[in-house]
């Protein structure tokens, strides 16, 4: 008989060679049990719903839903049923309580392992798209307002018809908003072309001047700008992030804590539940008990009764004819004495009257 491995290592889960120990399986029977448990674990049959989909920790806190997955796993092959009862193995129950239960707690690891990690990957993955697209919709300020591209377009229709007056020479058009204040601050936010209303049309000659430009010291520095609206924004989404987070963990320990507090009255109630009727069952089966045995009683009783009488009967008739027989014998000796003495006193009689 195959021994048992040693499993005080401080691994939390066995290894597939120490399973394949406990079991005294082989390679091919241990990998069908695998497959066995992972198409019973991912059936609907666990209150609606797909075991291994589920956060076990959550979903199955007290161990209820694992027990009736592998009471269906034995159920559904007498070779999983062999492996799983012990019968290869000679160790006490105790023993092998043990052992199995690091063997089952290792299969639905590893079963659920791949399914863990591809949940995650697919989790993973939808938080980045949503993280792009609220990037996106946030750091898309091209389309501020509509009014002010069609300003924009008047003001240049209005320019281009003026210059065209002189044929042979286009003005170059720019727009160059003034450095105040506000529009430096959303210049800071904006690092597209700024477009800005400037106003009813000018002329050409003031054109011309407006394009040379001011001096390098009063236009804004587009660069520096736009590192620190990518630094700010930047800052900005942290913190966004990180307090959409603790949110959402807030709201998931509450959520956990509510579920775990419902599923603990649910099974103290199902527990209370099975107590009463295990107590209604010993009340019913202690009055079937008492029933039977007093029943049982006075049948023996009539048995004995009934015994008790023919013996009884048997012996007085015994006694009677034991009776009868030692009268008839007083009867046979004492009647010739009696009839002697009959006759002599009828003859003494007889000579009296003669």
């Amino acid at each position: 008989m195959p021994t048992l491995p040693d499993h005080s290592h401080c691994n939390k889960y066995l290894r597939i060679l120490e399973c394949l120990q406990v079991l005294a399986c082989t390679d091919d029977e241990l990998l069908l049990l695998k497959d066995a448990v992972l198409s019973i674990g991912m059936r609907p049959d666990f209150d609606g719903q797909s075991l291994f989909d589920q956060d076990l920790r959550k979903f199955d806190s007290f161990g209820r839903h694992r027990q009736a997955l592998w009471a269906e796993v034995e159920n559904s092959d007498p070779l999983f049923a062999e492996l799983l009862s012990g019968t290869r193995q000679e160790c006490g129950s105790a023993t092998w309580h043990t052992y199995i239960s690091k063997v089952k707690t290792a299969i639905i690891h590893k079963v659920m392992k791949p399914i863990r990690n591809r949940r995650s990957r697919t989790t993973r993955a939808r938080l980045t798209s949503e993280k792009r697209s609220s990037t996106s919709e946030v750091i898309d300020l091209d389309d501020d307002t509509e009014e002010e591209d069609e300003e924009m377009t008047g003001v240049s229709t209005t320019l281009e018809e003026e210059t065209d007056e002189r044929p042979g020479k286009r003005a170059k058009l720019s727009f160059r908003i003034p450095d105040t204040p506000e529009t430096s601050s959303f210049a800071s936010w904006n690092t597209t072309p700024l477009r800005k209303s400037v106003g009813p049309p000018v002329e050409n000659e003031e054109m011309s001047d407006d394009h040379q430009g001011p001096s390098n010291e009063h236009l804004p520095c587009h660069d520096q700008s736009s590192e620190e609206v990518a630094g700010g924004f930047a800052n900005k989404m942290a913190q966004l992030v990180k307090q959409h987070l603790d949110q959402r963990t807030a709201e998931l320990d509450a959520t956990f804590e509510a579920r775990v507090a419902a599923q603990v009255v649910t099974e103290r109630a199902g527990i209370a539940e099975k107590r009463n009727k295990i107590a209604q069952e010993r009340e019913s089966l202690a009055r079937l008990v008492e029933e039977q045995v007093q029943q049982r009683v006075s049948e023996e009783k009539q048995e004995l009764e009934s015994v008790i009488m023919g013996e009884a009967e048997a012996q007085v008739a015994a006694e009677r004819n034991e009776i009868g027989l030692l009268i008839e014998r007083q009867v046979q000796i004492r009647l010739p004495e009696e009839r002697i003495t009959w006759e002599e006193a009828v003859a003494k009689q007889l000579k009296s009257l003669f």
